[in-house]
């Protein structure tokens, strides 16, 4: 085999012969079956092409299924060289666009990814019937961590944008572990014997690693990176190596992505892709990459014959609105070829019962390089369809935004591309009279923008017609104008995206005040809340089949730290995979205007009857939790379960007891502000002091109080006889 390139520090030679994958399979072929499933897979991807509209280089035919979502993409991506071709007119002379159709999809998108994917946590695993509590709580845990660590919901995000322009979008779910091992210098935790200490997982443990305590065990450490390993401080020492074998994980866990349109194949006539004959992925891969997954392959070594890339499918298509050149640049070192992932619902052992297997395609040598029964590598086809705004009848495909309003768009695209046209001046003539000025009898031309003055001739009359004057081949229409307005308008209000002025259309309250408001965003939420249906659906199976795999990729104990690190839960995967859950989406965001008046007078009157019913504010807190934490998720706040945390029994029971204690108290207080402290004796005074929290005083000192306060009265002194009836009496003076 020749060389690819003189002086070059890498080598795409072959290496040597891994095992042959079909041979490591459950599924065993004889060469005449093998040969029919090859044959079977073969004849089905061209069938599927043909009735798709794809061709075998990755293009779309025009008038096909697939060339509609070409067409639908165009548009949002502001590329009209179709309408020249398809109507001609008005659109050879001016091809502009007012974006109508951009800004119907991005409003809708807006509002639908805010209302479904708006905060985090976005969705639920509820446990339904079966099942420890505890366990469900730690699963429960677990999951969103992981959903946390990836880009799920942010992917989830562009797919339902990409399904509103194309009418649907497949996803395909899938748990990938990306790494890469290398060489270098690193100071890791060392072992007795020097050696590196590596976690249950696999993993070394470096210098900068973050621990945390444990909260089950007093002075033990848990490894943040992988809770399974713990440790006392200073139990290991770290040591540098030079030269150590290093894994960089790059990232391990459910990956969510958007197939490219003209990469899925599915029979359109079909209610769901899960209830198909077949489905087959079309991508583009390297040989070698394939051969490190599905071992050596019939055909691998004639790849390195040339080194031209084929690319077909369409994620490796040539994204020419973005700018990227529409040609295949011929490499030595990226070697494509187009594969297909094919999964087969048919009797390929011939035990006479359909079988769902899980078939990769060759499709360069039109040769198989591996199959497997599909129930041994995954649980169900890893692909879900998530529509545009609703979705056809009896078929797994929708309907978009685009679709709905193409009419329209070109309508009103049409109508501002005449006016454009009649003010320019393709539509208009300019008229010159040569004998208004001298020059111009004489043959010259008219300069413009220029400093030159012209002299009219004398006698020339310019009020009957002026030197230079320009008619205007067609008259602007004014019933034009008004049709394209009214057609924006009617438009607007298919998807409910309207504002205020909008109102005289829609029967709604024309003032501007929030009552006016209020009732056309009611409006416009009730118009989009189909299109929310269908596809809060669709995401419901995706996060299903997004826990699916993480259970299925747990080790047998798993150890989980809680977020705040203040708990250290435990999961068993059998435990953990029993039981039984419900996915949900949290809809956080969701009519949030409305979701919040109506849990504001709900709760008034909640409120209301539990002060006439006299019940326990504790008892109000725990029956109303409900109420608050709708209204917190109507306001967006984060961790609302942490704000409003719920009311334990424990915590009721207590409460009860400090009642009953402060119940007690207060009797006491009561009795005894009815009869004087002066009153009371010794000691109740003594008793009364020790519960208000004052010293009592000594036997003592009470009753030298209480003779001071209290003195003894004098006996009463008898009257004196001779004592005068009046001690002054009035002086009598001598007469003068």
């Amino acid at each position: 085999m020749p060389d690819i390139s003189t002086g070059q520090d890498f080598d795409v030679t072959p290496q040597p012969q891994a095992p042959v994958a079909l041979q490591n399979t459950h599924l065993k072929l004889d060469a005449e079956k093998k040969e029919e499933l090859e044959r079977r897979c073969v004849t089905r991807i061209g069938e599927l092409q043909k009735e798709s509209g794809v061709m075998e280089d990755g293009s779309v035919e025009t008038d096909s299924w697939m060339g509609r979502r070409k067409k639908y993409q165009d548009i949002f991506d502001s590329d009209f060289d179709w309408r020249k071709l398809q109507f001609g007119g008005v659109f050879d002379v001016s091809n502009l666009t007012i974006g109508t159709a951009q800004r119907y999809v991005r409003e809708t998108h807006a509002k639908a990814a805010d209302d479904l994917l708006g905060t985090r946590p976005f969705f639920a695993a509820v446990k339904t019937d079966t099942g420890d509590d505890a366990t469900a709580r730690a699963v429960e845990e677990l999951i969103q961590q992981k959903v946390d660590r990836s880009d799920i919901q942010l992917e989830l995000r562009s797919c339902i944008r990409s399904a509103i322009v194309r009418n649907e979008c497949v996803v395909k779910i899938r748990y990938v572990r990306r790494s890469t091992p290398y060489l270098g210098s690193a100071t890791v935790m060392v072992d007795q014997s020097g050696q590196p200490v590596y976690t249950p997982n696999g993993l070394l443990i470096y210098e900068n690693d973050d621990f945390l305590p444990d909260p089950a065990v007093e002075e033990m450490f848990r490894l943040k990176k992988d809770p399974l390993f713990s440790m006392r401080q200073g139990e290991f020492d770290y040591q540098n190596f030079d030269s150590l074998q290093q894994e960089l994980i790059q990232y391990e866990g459910v990956e969510v992505r958007e197939l490219d349109y003209r990469s899925f194949l599915c029979p359109l006539r079909c209610p769901s892709i899960h209830e198909a004959d077949m489905v087959v992925q079309l991508y583009d891969d390297t040989p070698q990459h394939a051969k490190e997954i599905y071992g050596q392959f019939e055909g691998f070594d004639e790849y390195f014959t040339n080194y031209g890339t084929n690319e077909t499918s369409g994620e490796r298509q040539a994204k020419t609105t973005q700018g990227e050149q529409d040609y295949h640049q011929p490499s030595s070192i990226d070697i494509y070829r187009p594969f297909a992932e094919c999964y087969v619902r048919a009797d390929v052992d011939g035990d006479g019962i359909e079988e769902e297997i899980f078939v990769v395609m060759d499709m360069t040598n039109k040769k198989m390089v591996f199959c497997e029964y599909l129930a041994n590598i995954m649980p169900k086809r890893p692909f879900e369809v998530i529509p545009g705004i609703d979705r056809v009848p009896n078929r797994w495909y929708g309907e978009g935004v685009i679709q709905a309003v193409l009419d329209q768009c070109t309508y009103i695209d049409a109508q501002f591309n005449r006016f454009n046209v009649k003010d320019g001046k393709e539509s208009s003539i300019d008229f010159r009279d040569p004998n208004a000025v001298k020059e111009w009898r004489m043959g010259a031309q008219v300069e413009f923008g220029s400093n030159k003055v012209y002299d009219v001739e004398p006698g020339y009359d310019k009020d009957n017609r002026p030197p230079l004057w320009r008619v205007n081949l067609q008259e602007k229409s004014e019933i034009g104008m008004e049709l394209m307005k009214e057609a924006q308008q009617q438009t607007n209000l298919m998807f409910g995206i309207i504002g205020a002025k909008d109102a005289s259309s829609s029967d709604l309250n024309q003032s501007r005040t929030a009552t006016g408001i209020l009732n056309i965003e009611r409006t416009a939420n009730l118009l989009i809340k189909n299109t929310e249906i269908q596809q809060q659906h669709a995401l419901i199976r995706i996060m299903e089949q997004v826990t699916t795999l993480v259970l299925e990729n747990l080790r047998d104990t798993e150890l989980l730290l809680t977020k705040d690190g203040k708990q250290l839960l435990t999961i068993n995967r059998d435990e953990a995979r029993t039981i039984s859950r419900e996915i949900r989406l949290l809809l956080t965001r969701s009519r949030s205007s409305e979701l919040l008046a109506t849990n504001q007078q709900a709760l008034a009157f909640f409120k209301d009857f539990h002060a006439i019913k006299g019940t326990p504010a504790i008892m109000v807190a725990k029956l109303g939790r409900p109420l608050y934490l709708n209204m917190l998720k109507a306001l967006e706040v984060a961790d609302p379960d942490e704000l409003c945390t719920n009311v334990t029994d424990e915590e009721i029971a207590q409460w009860q007891e400090q009642q009953a204690a402060g119940q007690q108290a207060e009797l006491k207080r009561t009795t005894r502000e009815m009869i004087s402290y002066k009153d009371c004796p010794p000691s109740i005074q003594a008793q009364w002091e020790q519960d208000s929290g004052w010293t009592p005083a000594t036997p003592d000192e009470r009753m030298a109080h209480f003779m001071l306060q209290n003195p003894p009265k004098e006996p009463p002194a008898e009257a004196k006889k001779d004592k005068p009836a009046y001690p002054n009496p009035t002086p009598s003076y001598p007469n003068p």
